[in-house]
């Protein structure tokens, strides 16, 4: 999967298979030992410098940002996860600078409430998944150690068995956050 948090429409394809992104992720088989793999801008400038090394059957996550001179960077994180029986798998991609904590809930209590799942997630980093097991779900960040509310995720449904990425970035200037459903074999991605 390719999470898009540059600001900019990317075109990524694999062996001349492209996915046209669904709320900023690309979902693509890529073969590990011969990649292939195209990004371009929708004006048509090539991305450069990302080197993929991917083993073979694994699963991977690729955030795409741009730093503030505008040269994209690559943080490529393991999603090879499954979630116990009745449970939804977190994590969380911090793309900015500073730590962050994330609190998973099932009520919206307030923080002061709350023992963050997540802890002092840096920059530039995917955490490792945590477990959800029941919902709605109430998703929320503070910089690390405090609790002062900083990063807030609409609720969402719970879904047993699927995977999500809570995620932060700098895009366009604007420091943003959101969530995306990370592939499964069942998602409509090429082949």
């Amino acid at each position: 999967m390719f999470v898009d948090l540059t600001g900019e429409a990317l075109h990524i394809s694999a062996d001349g298979l492209t996915d046209t992104g669904n709320n900023g992720a690309t979902c693509l088989n890529v073969n590990a030992a011969r990649p292939n793999l195209d990004m371009t801008t929708t004006s048509g400038v090539r991305v450069t410098g990302f080197v993929p090394k991917f083993q073979s059957g694994g699963k991977y996550t690729v955030f795409v940002t741009q730093n503030q001179s505008g040269a994209f960077q690559f943080v490529t994180a393991s999603s090879a996860y499954t979630p116990s029986p009745g449970s939804q798998g977190i994590r969380f991609f911090n793309g900015v600078s500073g730590r962050y904590d994330i609190y998973v809930d099932d009520t919206d209590q307030p923080l002061t409430a709350l023992t963050p799942v997540l802890r002092n997630v840096g920059p530039a980093t995917a955490s490792p998944y945590v477990e959800a097991r029941g919902g709605p779900l109430f998703l929320k960040g503070a910089s690390a150690g405090g609790k002062t509310l900083a990063l807030y995720w609409t609720p969402r449904p719970f879904v047993a068995g699927t995977n999500i990425t809570l995620w932060v970035a700098q895009i366009s200037g604007n420091t943003l956050s959101s969530v995306v459903e990370d592939c499964t074999v069942s998602s409509p991605i090429p082949a």
